[in-house]
């Protein structure tokens, strides 16, 4: 089956000085979460690997033909492919270092007076665990819900 769209990042302008929840009306830069100033520095280090990861990820999830009913959610007809990084969250759980990246897609509502207007539509969480002996991160799942 043919993908109704494809994945665009979208960068948002206005700085998030107070580290706030991010939303697409409000275009504010995401919110960054670091327990520590050393795990703010591995994440940058990693950071592209784990948005691509993220995504990749994000793209095996919506490739479901079962995604194209438009009874179900998450629908991606409705869906413009749109996304933005809305948050990064790392901290050592349990012994373990562990990043969550959580994105906001984009979808145009279909009812009420929004209808045909871009807005939030799924939030994606990306888990990940940082294995210390081979120094990278490695995907542990996915979270979603309804923005």
């Amino acid at each position: 089956m043919e993908k109704p769209f494809a994945f665009r990042e979208i960068v948002m302008p206005h700085p998030n000085p107070r580290n706030e929840y991010v939303t697409y009306g409000r275009r504010l830069q995401p919110e960054m979460n670091f327990e520590s100033d050393g795990l703010e520095r591995l994440y940058l280090h990693h950071r592209k690997g784990l948005i691509e990861t993220a995504i990749e990820e994000c793209a095996e999830y919506l490739d479901a033909d079962d995604w194209m009913d438009e009874d179900v959610f998450p629908c991606v007809k409705e869906m413009t492919g749109e996304w933005y990084l809305a948050s990064v969250d790392v901290r050592r759980e349990g012994g373990e270092v562990m990043a969550r990246i959580y994105l906001h897609f984009l979808g145009r509502c279909s009812e009420g007076s929004m209808s045909g207007e871009k807005d939030d539509y799924l939030g994606i969480e990306a888990l990940f665990v940082y294995d210390s002996d081979r120094g990278e991160f490695g995907f542990d799942g996915l979270n979603t819900d309804a923005i």
